[in-house]
């Protein structure tokens, strides 16, 4: 019995010898299993309160190997009060890989995460946090030379 990578595209080879004799498999290659979940990832985690950000989701076996499955619709959901998905459903592409933008709540330190399901499958970012918005240092004046 041989097991194989559970790493998609891993390439195995099987020796077998017995005596004087040896052989060898041809290249045998692990591939995606069927789909079972979606890996939801943000661009940013962190992002001032109000701000837009991108949600991606990638179709995955239950390895969390990418599965490239074409035109599967993608219902996007939120938690936390205030945020906005910006397109729901969206569709997946060639890669497995749908997307959308996700506009977080006006309030400081509000926790949001983003769904994302199509049937059975299902995946949820990590918490996005909203933040204070950076405050703007004043541009220095140069100085003056004193007038006598």
């Amino acid at each position: 019995t041989f097991t194989t990578s559970t790493v998609a595209s891993t390439v195995h080879t099987v020796t077998a010898t017995t005596g004087g004799n040896t052989g060898v498999t041809p290249n045998i290659t692990t591939q995606a299993g069927p789909a079972t979940k979606y890996l939801v990832t943000s661009d940013d985690y962190s992002p001032v309160a109000g701000a837009t950000v991108n949600i991606s989701a990638q179709l995955a076996d239950q390895y969390d190997n990418p599965v490239a499955t074409e035109n599967e619709s993608v219902a996007w959901t939120f938690s936390g009060a205030g945020g906005t998905v910006n397109s729901t459903p969206t569709l997946t592409n060639v890669s497995g890989i749908a997307t959308t933008t996700f506009t977080t709540s006006s309030t400081v330190g509000t926790d949001h995460t983003v769904t994302a399901t199509t049937g059975g499958n299902t995946g949820v970012t990590p918490t996005i946090t909203t933040q204070a918005d950076s405050p703007v240092r004043p541009t220095p004046h140069p100085t003056r030379p004193d007038a006598h």
